[in-house]
């Protein structure tokens, strides 16, 4: 063979392969772009109804996944999606949004996602590459909605009632500055032991990716609102009364008794070498047998945290750390004013008399996180 027909040969070689590596480019430019998340319940269905097609121009992101978060947030901003509406599951097709579980399914089975010959309003390699992002602005009102919940935690007369408890046996130490600090390690049990529950409890409930789990825990969320919005205006009532033994929401005798036991057990305890540890030690102690009171507004907010996609873990260790913060915040401050031994009976005091007040806000505390699930999750 000639050298004049190798080169010939090769050069049509060469040609098609170009051709077919083009065509090949041209079959997967992406021009549909699906955001999901893996414990969105509809998210499950819309998967299914992809299985049954088979585009390579569909191209799936996680915005568990804090990069695809932040190209979501710039395609919402690209096809001028309202704040309220920026959520998944959500399908972008050329210059057409699909916002919803009946839509997108629809839109797949008809055949739209297959069909479309639209280029996306979005080049995403360009944005990538440009790391040009704009993310959502509610991370501000999140951090005053939690501080305002861990606030009104810490305000529960049962932590408030177990610091003054204990402050109050620490009668023999004339030291204020090692009140303070022996308070400052039982306050630091408590808030480590708490944060603890939060990121175990929220890591455990957001793995959850049955959709029949994910829609029970919303109503969950939403029955448990309701119920503890009338049980504490009923204690409200109570307390206004005087009628304190009739409080429903409150630690049983049992455990109170435990409690008392367990801080007189260690206030007799005089070794100088590990007594912070000690008091550390009881912190955490008292977390665990105080949570049935303390969680009633802690657990529905974690709850509801679980059941809201787009947070990356730096944001939800930073929520948890806000909310934790503001609920030792008032413990903090009671343990200075205690350090008197005469205010401790006068706070206890003032306690009892407002406690209809702290269960009111309780109440209306309930009262709105219920109303946000039903508009967010269920309506």
């Amino acid at each position: 063979m000639s050298t004049r027909k190798i080169m010939i040969i090769l050069a049509i070689s060469i040609c098609t392969l170009l051709y077919l590596k083009s065509d090949v480019q041209a079959e997967n430019i992406v021009k549909s772009v699906y955001f999901y998340s893996p414990t969105c319940s509809d998210c499950m269905m819309i998967e299914k109804a992809f299985a049954k097609i088979s585009n390579s121009n569909v191209l799936y992101l996680d915005v568990s996944d804090t990069s695809n978060l932040n190209l979501f947030f710039s395609f919402c901003d690209t096809y001028h999606i309202d704040e309220k509406e920026r959520s998944v599951p959500i399908l972008f097709v050329g210059e057409t949004v699909y916002s919803n579980a009946e839509n997108i399914i629809q839109s797949i089975e008809n055949g739209v996602v297959d069909k479309n010959t639209e280029n996306l309003l979005v080049d995403i390699n360009d944005i990538k590459a440009k790391g040009n992002f704009t993310q959502s602005d509610d991370t501000k009102l999140t951090i005053v909605y939690l501080f305002i919940a861990g606030l009104l935690d810490g305000f529960n007369p049962c932590a408030v009632a177990m610091l003054l408890l204990l402050i109050s046996l620490l009668g023999f130490v004339n030291d204020k500055k090692k009140i303070i600090k022996l308070s400052i390690s039982f306050i630091s049990g408590i808030f480590i032991t708490y944060y603890l529950i939060g990121t175990t409890l929220y890591s455990f409930v957001s793995k959850i990716d049955f959709s029949i789990v994910n829609f029970v825990i919303k109503y969950f969320i939403l029955v448990l609102c309701a119920v503890l919005f009338v049980l504490n205006l009923i204690d409200a009532i109570n307390s206004c009364k005087m009628k304190h033994q009739k409080v429903v929401l409150q630690l049983p005798k049992r455990i109170k008794k435990f409690n008392k036991h367990l801080m007189q057990k260690v206030v007799s305890v005089q070794n100088r070498r590990f007594v912070y540890f000690i008091y550390f030690g009881l912190g955490v102690a008292i977390s665990f047998t105080e949570f049935m009171c303390t969680g009633q507004i802690y657990l529905p907010v974690i709850l509801l945290m679980s059941q809201t996609q787009n947070i990356s873990s730096i944001r939800i260790c930073f929520n948890f750390f806000i909310y934790n913060t503001a609920f030792v915040l008032p413990l903090i401050i009671i343990s200075i004013i205690a350090i008197n031994k005469d205010k401790v009976i006068s706070i206890s005091s003032i306690f009892v008399e407002r406690m209809y007040l702290i269960k009111i806000l309780n109440a209306i505390f309930y009262f709105i996180l219920g109303s946000l699930v039903l508009y967010l999750f269920i309506l």
